[in-house]
């Protein structure tokens, strides 16, 4: 089982540009992907985005998804083609937490996760 990477540095390095992405697109509740191999953050159609994961975090993912807009929050999936992860975090959005990097993540998965727990969040 490959080791869960903590990219909370890279989150807070384009802190600014997720956050000008999601305030540009927050009515149509997109996912956020951060892609470190290129630098680029874009908001995406979620729906389109989750159907294009595997079946097996599909569903895991549309829920998250559905918990964070429910609670006023987004997703962030962070793209590191170098390590093959692709990794989500879930963000509750409060209206003071708007300009800095909130505190409080809700989910983190893995793409080419072999051992897979259900029924709890990871943690750290």
């Amino acid at each position: 089982m490959k080791k869960v990477v903590d990219y909370t540095e890279e989150l807070a390095l384009y802190w600014d540009t997720i956050m000008r992405a999601w305030s540009e697109h927050c009515g149509k509740r997109p996912v956020i992907e951060c892609d470190l191999s290129v630098g680029r953050v874009a908001a995406c159609p979620a729906i389109e985005y989750i159907n294009g994961l595997s079946m097996r975090t599909r569903k895991a993912t549309l829920r998250e998804y559905d918990r964070a807009v429910r609670e006023g929050g987004m997703m962030v999936f962070i793209r590191d083609s170098e390590r093959e992860v692709l990794q989500s975090y879930s963000f509750i959005l409060e209206a003071q937490q708007k300009q800095k990097m909130p505190n409080q993540r809700l989910q983190r998965t893995r793409k080419k996760r072999r051992a897979v727990q259900r029924g709890s969040p990871q943690s750290r």
